[in-house]
């Protein structure tokens, strides 16, 4: 065989060899599962009847109010800015990969309107994440360089922590055809920082995840927690309510990641809602999205 032909061959075996890496990656991100959301931990961390009087929102405007705003549908198209000043959301509508920070996305709608976060995303690039979302905070960078409102960093020792907000899933398709790249979520993020750990810890809190999947999991970014808060019960069209103890959920992510020690230090720094979609389309819309905390005693 000629030696150019076994470079060539070469060359073709480790792709191939680090297409299916990455194809077993992916079907493993979207096989990855373990029980959330029975009804005994639903018990645990739903707050019934959550009255706010006494509590503090660490976030501003938590119910959008007075804001209008509409980007239009966009395509091919990146935005990440602050259209509705320093001391309201931000917003990111834009597509990330392991090579590439910023990519477009297909198509993208998001809007505010009568007391109303509406987000609409469509992405179908394989290896790349679509993501549209608003957020408050931030858990990298100096805050005042921040173009949105960084509200300032909440420790969450000896704090009642409710996370409060109501959400209507208005869409979701996937395009099962690429499976099993295909991947949809929708949900709350909360971010901690802490000043002896290296990474932050994110908690993504799922009120849609296709198949229920979730891939909780250290990378050179973060400690990402994901937990479905209604695994099983992705009803289309149909408000949702949610009062949740965040306590109880950091509990479990610094138990997962052996992060105990630092779990006094830890601080509330970005608040975010959004989808996010590989080969599919979602929307959904929100309202009265809030973390409150109250003083407790030692």
């Amino acid at each position: 065989m000629a030696p150019w032909i076994r470079m060539v061959c070469l060359i073709l075996l480790i792709i191939l060899g680090l297409y299916g890496i990455n194809i077993l990656g992916f079907w493993i991100f979207n096989h990855v599962s373990h029980p959330e959301a029975t009804e005994k931990e639903r018990q645990e961390w739903q707050i019934n009847n959550f009255n706010p009087d006494g509590f503090l929102t660490w976030n501003t405007n938590p119910g959008f109010d007075n804001l209008d705003y509409n980007s239009g549908l966009k395509e091919k198209d990146i935005a990440a800015y602050a259209p509705l000043g320093r001391n309201s959301w931000g917003m990111y509508n834009f597509a990330w990969s392991f090579w590439e920070p910023q990519i477009p996305l297909d198509r993208f709608h998001a809007y505010i309107k009568n007391g109303q976060y509406h987000a609409y995303l469509k992405h179908g690039h394989g290896w790349s994440y679509g993501v549209t979302m608003i957020s408050q905070g931030t858990y990298s960078g100096n805050p005042s360089s921040k173009a949105w409102h960084c509200p300032k960093p909440l420790n969450i020792k000896n704090k009642k922590l409710i996370l409060s907000f109501n959400a209507r899933v208005d869409q979701a398709k996937v395009d099962i055809t690429k499976e099993p790249l295909s991947w949809l979520m929708m949900g709350v993020n909360v971010w901690y920082r802490s000043p002896r750990m290296p990474k932050p810890l994110v908690m993504d809190v799922m009120f849609y995840s296709y198949k229920g999947v979730v891939f909780t999991q250290e990378d050179e970014i973060a400690y990402h927690y994901q937990y479905v808060l209604n695994r099983g019960k992705n009803d289309i069209n149909k408000w949702q309510h949610y009062d949740m103890d965040l306590n109880w959920l950091i509990d479990r992510a610094v138990k997962r990641f052996k992060l105990e020690n630092y779990r006094d230090e830890l601080e509330i720094v970005q608040l975010d809602i959004l989808i996010e979609a590989v080969y599919a389309e979602g929307a959904f819309t929100s309202d009265n999205l809030g973390i409150y905390y109250q003083e407790i005693k030692p």
